[in-house]
């Protein structure tokens, strides 16, 4: 049995809740991180692993079945505190809720306005799958109290503001709606309240995580020999090392979670007996600092996926432009819109992950393009909205998500990273797609000539575009040895890899 410690920490205060309404910002970023992944695999391939959480998450529930996750079993340290370990869900409708006489509701496109007097009314929030999530309150337009809702269907905490609009105390429920403790969130001191004392071992804690660990090392006691995989996030590594000891902890190194590895985080993750990392990077990094005990897998796993690049009248050149500087961008595009004057039914996907406002710059050269070819074909004058959308032979897509990004290499025919380290997703959905890639450096994942080509410079691209474009035969290729890599990096084939890993002679014994 894994025991998988996650960081889906909110940015201020890792223990808060990160449950934020449908239209905030944070739900155009993408979820999936390396023990998304890596759940998702033990438990699409009947492995036996359990969950553990640490922070305060009280869309939890939503947020694992949008990650294809819902059926994981898991031990929060909140729904300890709070007694919520064998709640049941139920709906729950905001009008059956004890309001005022009188009450108006009026609806907007993303609130509900509750008013209940002259002076005091409420803003009722949903999350993205429309689920109430938090009231509001309001006295003289000034917001007084947040009362938030478990997906589960039970209000789970109040947090009180002050006049500046600034959150100052949090108050947990309990399963029976009594306060169970309650957050100073200025000075972080935790009070249990006086009927509840007798489950914990202070009356006071200085700090939350101070009692996350309490709760923690009280779970983890009666499971002694348990193997953990822990997120390596900064935030919780050292409540992690005081309990679990280093035989029975790996750390595991995600490039999107730790874009900075700083020297204190080196020193606190020494403590686990087991590195694991991502990529070439990281692994060059870390070796210095772990030479044994440290394994570069990857956290995503290859899936036959049933590419229509072939089946489509246009061939589409896929280009990851994140990471790259604009100028260099620019001579990219330079580059292949002359490789498409040349050659017939060719067109450009600049792909990001990353909101399309931070590529604005782009938007008047694509235009322009278009432009340019639009006004080659005969009679453009009297085209239509399709037959205009037709003739356009660049566009740029912003794919946050990862069913999105996916969908959108399946109707790619050749795929350009210029990074330094290759979008490491992006190169697994291209084996599992089928399709070559363009590389400015080696990896595992592409075999040069084979199912790729490295590049020394830019001026080498028209070079592989040919290569896989102009000439079947190689194109087919290389769909014939990334069938191969796709049952290599399949993930009955990376959880034997991590096993072995972890447990090494053990391993070997019980298989």
């Amino acid at each position: 049995m894994k025991y998988f410690i996650p960081a889906w920490y909110y940015t201020e205060g890792w223990w808060h809740d990160r449950a934020r309404p449908y239209y905030d910002a944070s739900h155009t970023k993408s979820e999936f991180d390396d023990m998304v992944s890596l759940m998702g695999m033990y438990y699409n391939n009947d492995k036996p692993f359990h969950m553990i959480v640490l922070n305060y998450f009280t869309d939890l529930r939503t947020f694992l079945y949008r990650n294809q996750l819902f059926e994981t079993s898991y031990w929060s340290v909140f729904d300890n505190i709070q007694g919520f370990e064998q709640l049941t869900p139920k709906p729950i409708d905001f009008r059956d809720l004890n309001w005022p006489e009188g009450t108006d509701f009026i609806y907007t496109p993303y609130t509900v306005r509750a008013i209940t007097s002259e002076s005091t009314y409420s803003i009722i929030h949903f999350s993205q799958t429309g689920y109430l999530i938090w009231i509001e309150s309001y006295t003289d337009k000034v917001k007084t109290h947040r009362y938030v809702f478990d997906d589960r269907g039970v209000l789970s905490s109040i947090v009180s503001f002050n006049a500046n609009n600034e959150p100052i105390l949090l108050k947990l429920m309990s399963v029976d709606g009594d306060v169970v403790l309650t957050e100073d969130i200025q000075t972080g001191i935790v009070t249990i309240e006086e009927g509840y004392r007798d489950q914990f071992s202070q009356v006071q804690y200085q700090t939350m995580p101070e009692l996350i660990e309490e709760r923690l090392k009280g779970y983890l006691s009666k499971l002694p020999k348990a193997q953990v995989i822990a997120a390596s996030d900064e935030r919780h590594l050292a409540v992690l090392n005081r309990i679990i000891s280093s035989e029975n902890l790996t750390y595991s190194v995600f490039t999107k979670r730790n874009k900075v590895i700083s020297e204190q985080m080196l020193d606190a993750m020494l403590h686990a007996n087991h590195w694991i990392v991502d990529t070439q990077e990281n692994e060059k990094l870390l070796e210095q600092n772990k030479p044994s005990d440290l394994l570069r897998v990857t956290p995503f796993n290859t899936q036959m996926m049933s590419g229509v690049s072939s089946q489509l009248y246009d061939t589409y050149i896929g280009v990851n432009i994140d990471g790259i500087e604009e100028q260099r961008v620019l001579n990219i595009v330079d580059d292949l819109v002359e490789y498409v004057k040349d050659n017939e039914r060719m067109k450009i996907t600049l792909i990001t992950r990353e909101d399309a406002y931070t590529k604005q710059y782009l938007n008047q050269v694509i235009e322009d393009i278009n432009t340019y070819f639009l006004e080659q074909e005969d009679n453009f004058e009297l085209f239509n909205k399709e037959e205009i959308e037709a003739a356009k032979v660049i566009k740029l897509i912003s794919v946050p998500f990862e069913n999105d990004l996916i969908k959108a290499i399946s109707e790619i025919r050749l795929l350009i990273d210029l990074n330094q380290e290759p979008d490491l997703f992006l190169q697994i959905c291209c084996i599992s797609a089928g399709i070559p890639q363009v590389n400015s450096r080696e990896t595992d994942y592409v075999l040069d000539n084979v199912n790729g080509m490295i590049i020394n410079n830019d001026e080498d691209l028209i070079l592989a575009l040919n290569f896989y474009l102009a000439v079947l035969k190689n194109w087919n290729k290389s769909l014939a040895y990334t069938m191969k890599l796709t049952q290599k990096y399949a993930s009955i084939n990376i959880i034997e890899q991590l096993e072995r890993f972890i447990e090494g002679e053990a391993y070997e014994k019980k298989v």
